[in-house]
């Protein structure tokens, strides 16, 4: 950097990237903390969290998802927005375990959405398994192997069914 730059970290973000350690993330960080410009670094909290609630489709890298959160926060919200989604991240949108009953967005969060449809569907699925066992002890001991045995094939069938 002194040779190159006098000494002086260059405000271009080009310029940024040439310097020894410095990627796109860093040189996005720079933009809008060091020189108040328009910016939107991502780093792993924001991957994963853009991804989740549903402000970015289909993006497979930090560079897709940069692109779409880009075309679609205004300019002037980019680095707060940035930094919401960061904090978002560690600690209600956690990596193992997201905290959704604490959530503030969880009714238009997609991953919210889709995790909650699969605890119902699972709850039914339980429910009918439950029912299952029972009928199945019931038939057990009133009727013969063989009925048990269409049965409960039956009955797991429409289980499938319902939960598929």
């Amino acid at each position: 950097m002194i040779e190159d730059f006098n000494g002086i970290v260059p405000d271009d973000f080009e310029l940024l990237q040439t310097l020894p350690g410095v990627g796109r993330k860093t040189a996005n960080v720079m933009e809008a903390v060091a020189f108040k410009r328009p910016a939107m670094p991502v780093d792993t909290h924001v991957f994963r969290v853009a991804d989740r609630i549903g402000l970015v489709t289909g993006a497979k890298t930090p560079l897709e998802t940069e692109k779409q959160l880009v075309a679609h926060i205004p300019a002037e919200w980019l680095s707060t927005a940035h930094h919401w989604l960061i904090l978002h991240g560690r600690y209600v949108c956690v990596a193992r375990k997201p905290k959704c009953e604490e959530c503030g967005i969880a009714e238009w969060c997609r991953y919210h959405q889709k995790s909650c449809l699969d605890e119902r569907q699972l709850f039914h699925y339980l429910l009918l398994t439950l029912k299952l066992e029972l009928l199945s002890s019931i038939l057990f001991f009133a009727i013969n192997p063989f009925l048990l045995l269409s049965v409960n094939l039956f009955i797991r069938c429409r289980i499938l069914e319902k939960v598929a």
